[in-house]
């Protein structure tokens, strides 16, 4: 049970215009499926088209987020913060005036990590970082573009690949399926693939694009290509 959901409840009541207006819900309520936060029954009911569907997933986050306990809430933090990274921060001083012990509690958790990533080179030998960079999305963020424009990965053949191996499900799969537009098809199979564990699925995405005899765009991503060029 949480211990701090009123002082929660109220820094996202207080931002409850900016989640309905100006943030991809569908994205951050799947980043909280992966992550238990809410459930598979949960999740489906807030994806049926409904004429006031982002007023209703508003609503929901504003009150599961509170109920659900204090790792909900830095769960929640981790989930904004790929692409949200302003609201996460503004959450965060809303909760100092709320709450200012728990906010600097919550800082220690969730900034953390990421601190400890950007100084990981101090004390470390050189090869470390790169090594880090096998078992992260960021580089493979930062050249998604270049894997469909340039490389032209066939999507869907992606999709089989993955399915194939157990890193989407049928569900999963499904609703990238349905997207008719194909650069939104694209950005959405990227946006379920990323939003796993790096360390497990990272080389698992490599050695799809093996199996997709596509040893070139592994090659570029690993960084043995620069822009295509050996």
């Amino acid at each position: 049970m949480t211990t701090h959901g009123p002082a929660i409840s109220a820094i996202m009541a207080e931002h409850k215009n900016t989640f309905q207006q100006y943030i991809d819900l569908e994205e951050i309520l799947l980043c909280l499926k992966r992550k238990n936060v809410i459930q598979d029954d949960e999740y489906h009911d807030l994806m049926e088209e409904t004429r006031e569907k982002k007023k209703k997933q508003t609503l929901f986050l504003l009150k599961k987020i509170p109920a659900a306990g204090d790792n909900a809430f830095l769960l929640f933090l981790e989930c904004l913060k790929k692409r949200h990274m302003n609201l996460a921060e503004a959450l965060l001083k809303s909760l100092d005036q709320e709450d200012e012990a728990y906010a600097k509690e919550v800082r220690i958790k969730w900034q953390g990590d990421s601190s400890a990533a950007s100084q990981g080179t101090t004390g470390h030998p050189a090869g470390s970082s790169k090594k880090q960079d096998l078992y992260s999305w960021d580089k493979i963020n930062e050249r998604r573009l270049q894997i469909r424009d340039k490389y032209m990965v066939d999507t869907l053949e992606l999709l089989r690949t993955l399915e194939q191996t157990s890193v989407f499900t049928y569900l999963e799969a499904k609703q990238v399926r349905e997207i008719t537009d194909l650069r939104k098809q694209y950005d959405e199979l990227f946006n379920v693939l990323t939003s796993k564990n790096p360390k497990k699925y990272v080389p698992i995405f490599l050695q799809a694009l093996v199996d997709m005899d596509r040893e070139d765009v592994r090659d570029f991503l690993q960084g043995l290509h620069v822009d295509g060029k050996p």
